[in-house]
């Protein structure tokens, strides 16, 4: 297929670059890179694309359906944290549920809201405060504090999939490693 094609293809399909980006696990940049000609194509992104040309309408209708309305129950879970610094690793617990996040590591406290990520299906936006309480060090080498201190953090984490990451905090980069563990128990969710 021609890159110039590919708007449209789209345009015939009645899909957005937005939506098209979302169908094949990249961003919009990318898309309009392919559109505009600067880019390739690649092979997978056009059999997919004659794949969805293929369906019926009711069947590209109920993957868009699909698309947009994800179900936020299935981003919900325990969920284990790793995370290593240049001054020791931890464990810790997260929870998702309802769109707070919330969790520990025994020590550190996390305190926060989730929700899908707008452009990658099964992907889970996070919003954090770590609040430290007095005397505890953290694993990017900072000393204990005699007071009770918290700072922000953001991330993207897969939903139901491990998720390496760096995480860069005000203090000093920690390598995370996120893993759902269960449901939240059926007596909870409801």
């Amino acid at each position: 297929m021609q890159n110039t094609n590919l708007a449209n293809r789209l345009t015939d399909l009645g899909l957005s670059t937005v939506e098209f980006a979302r169908l094949v696990g990249v961003t919009p940049r990318a898309v309009n890179l392919w559109i505009s000609g600067e880019r390739e194509v690649p092979g997978p992104v056009m059999a997919y694309l004659r794949l969805f040309a293929s369906l019926p309408k009711a069947a590209q209708a109920q993957e868009l359906a699909n698309l947009r309305d994800e179900d936020p129950k299935m981003l919900e879970g325990m969920y284990s944290i790793a995370f290593r610094g240049r001054g020791g690793e931890g464990l810790g617990i997260l929870v998702l549920m309802g769109g707070r996040i919330f969790g520990s590591d025994g020590a550190v406290s996390y305190d926060g809201h989730y929700e899908p990520n707008g452009m990658r299906p099964g992907f889970i936006d996070a919003s954090l405060r770590l609040t430290v309480p007095p005397g505890v060090s953290l694993v990017v080498n900072r000393r204990p504090q005699p007071a009770a201190y918290w700072f922000d953090l953001q991330a993207t984490i897969a939903a139901r999939s491990p998720t390496s990451l760096k995480v860069d905090t005000p203090y000093g980069s920690v390598q995370v490693t996120v893993e759902y563990l269960r449901d939240i128990p059926r007596e909870l969710a409801d």
